[in-house]
This record gives structure tokens, C-alpha cells and sequence, in this order.
């Protein structure tokens, strides 16, 4: 599961909670999360050790919209968030705040 954030995205920063609390549930089950920053380097290291996730926070920097675009959103928009099954086919996109439910089973489905 890949989520697309940024530090300056207030609806990003609220979810994170729960993608780690999902994270820690799955990760028994093979489902890796996986957050792709927004952001510079500096601000996604730095967000990341104040906020102590168990998920990996990695930058992507300023051509991270473009990767959000080639994973289908178009307006690169955040939060993104893009379910992938263990074959590389994407199971599930969602643009905007997720819904921890549907993400979860999503991700139980992706994962076999």
C-alpha cells in the first residue's frame, strides 16, 4: 500500500494515525505500508522522527506529483493512497481521506 502525504497537508497528517495503527495490524498478514513524501528530505526526516510511525516515511520530493500521476491521479491531489496486489496490479485508489474500513478490506483482499 502506498500513500502519497505531505507535511503541509493538515487531511494527510490526520490519517497517518490510522495507517500506522493498520500497518501494525497487517504486517502479519504481508501487507506493507509505505508513505511517499511530498515534501523535501529534510522536512520527511524530520516529520518522521518527531512523529515515530512504524511505517517507512520516504521523500520523494518535488517529482513526487509526477509519480502520484503515474499511479492514476491525474490532478496529483493528496492524500493518494494506492492499494497494490501482490502481483503489481493496483487493487484499489483513493483520492482524498480514506475510509479505514474499506481501506482494510482492500488491503486484506490485495494481500491474498
Amino acid at each position: 500500500m502506498l500513500n502519497f502525504w505531505a507535511t503541509w497537508c493538515p487531511p494527510c497528517v490526520e490519517e497517518m494515525p490510522e495507517l500506522d495503527a493498520l500497518s501494525r495490524e497487517l504486517a502479519p498478514k504481508g501487507v506493507q505500508v509505505i508513505g511517499i513524501g511530498i515534501d523535501s528530505t529534510a522536512k520527511i526526516q524530520q516529520f518522521a522522527q518527531k512523529s515515530g510511525f512504524s511505517y517507512p516515511l520516504l521523500p520523494a520530493g518535488a517529482g513526487g506529483a509526477e509519480l502520484t500521476r503515474a499511479f492514476g491521479n491525474a490532478s496529483a491531489a493528496l492524500p493518494y493512497t494506492v492499494v497494490i496486489g501482490r502481483d503489481g496490479r493496483i487493487r484499489e485508489r483513493i483520492l482524498g481521506r480514506f475510509k479505514l474500513e474499506s481501506l482494510r478490506k482492500a488491503a486484506l483482499s490485495a494481500a491474498g
